[in-house]
């Protein structure tokens, strides 16, 4: 009886003695994976995350004296008023998040479009750079050494009447191509982009509502030629309204000419829709305008609306012409 008994216990207890250090080692594996994995996951954060401040101001120091940093809004960025090295003049920075990248710039909130440099300029009492002028009369009437750009009188003398009109049979450059794709209202979609004048432009410039007045009495189909008004806000938003880009972006949703041409009255009619887009769109007119004036006339230059461009035909090159207002230099681009 009692040799029963033992046999009986082995056999029952045995099945637990021998399965017990099985789940205790697949149980201490798992235990170990998922803290290796806790550990790269952590490393990984770490590593795409913000980087501390004190790492980024070492950097940053490279570039300059350090004056003072702050966040930038909820853009996730730091503004940096930074003395750069061989200069005795505070100017603003930015870095990113991850530290990665240092910006100089104007940076605006997509959101809203609001302009979140000119405050900090002004709060460190920073001059800002030149803005673009609302008078290119004015601003072309000056000599060439002081502005970087020519007078009206220059303008015509280095030209010939009626450059972007006529049958080009060259190579289209690219970058007339690229202008031909900015967004904005082109009167005649029919036409190419190398028999299309391109015009940047803000509703509120006296002297784009005065271009676009004169153009009203072109033979544009007799010339084969046609605009097309790249919308901007390049003489800036006053108190981070929106009114303004809206003015500007009215030129998007335009339904025909006659409705574009409400843009140019005392209507001054708003975009029905805008966000994110439609902002993104009046930036990357803007940013042309820098860009091309920057590359044609210096960055010391006046910026300056309405900005003319076209295919001159007569060389096959690209051109940039301020003060198209003035007679003469009306007949440059579009003949007599």
């Amino acid at each position: 009886m009692a040799k029963a008994l033992v046999t009986k216990a082995p056999k029952h207890t045995a099945g637990a003695s021998t399965g017990s250090p099985k789940i205790v080692l697949l149980l201490s594996i798992l235990a170990t994976v998922f803290f290796i994995l806790t550990l790269l996951l952590s490393f990984m954060l770490f590593k795409n995350g913000p980087v501390p401040q004190d790492q980024v101001k070492a950097k940053v120091a490279t570039f300059g004296e350090v004056v003072s940093s702050e966040p930038l809004g909820d853009t996730g960025m730091t503004a940096w008023v930074l003395k750069p090295k061989g200069t005795n003049q505070n100017a603003i920075f930015y870095s990113t998040k991850d530290g990665k990248a240092f910006i100089d710039g104007t940076i605006f909130n997509i959101a809203d479009g609001k302009d979140l440099t000119t405050p900090l300029l002004a709060k460190n009492n920073i001059a800002p750079a030149t803005a673009p002028n609302t008078d290119p009369q004015t601003v072309t009437a000056t000599p060439v050494s002081a502005t970087g750009h020519p007078t009206p009188e220059q303008v015509v003398a280095q030209s010939t009447e009626g450059e972007p009109l006529g049958e080009f049979k060259g190579t289209v450059p690219e970058v007339i191509k690229v202008l031909d794709s900015m967004p904005g209202y082109k009167e005649d979609k029919s036409m190419k982009p190398e028999d299309t004048v391109y015009v940047v432009y803000d509703p509120r410039c006296p002297y784009c509502h005065k271009l676009y007045e004169m153009t009203r009495n072109v033979d544009f189909k007799g010339k084969n030629i046609t605009i097309k008004w790249l919308p901007s806000v390049a003489l800036g938003q006053s108190n981070g309204k929106d009114e303004i880009a809206r003015q500007a972006a009215f030129a998007f949703e335009a339904k025909d000419g006659a409705d574009f041409g409400r843009t140019f009255s005392q209507e001054k009619p708003l975009a029905a829709k805008f966000g994110d887009q439609e902002t993104q769109a009046l930036g990357l007119n803007l940013s042309l305008l820098y860009e091309a004036a920057d590359k044609t006339y210096g960055k010391d230059a006046p910026k300056a609306v309405p900005a003319v461009f076209y295919l001159n035909k007569k060389n096959g090159l690209p051109k940039m012409i301020y003060g198209s207002t003035d007679p003469a230099v009306f007949k440059i681009i579009f003949g007599s």
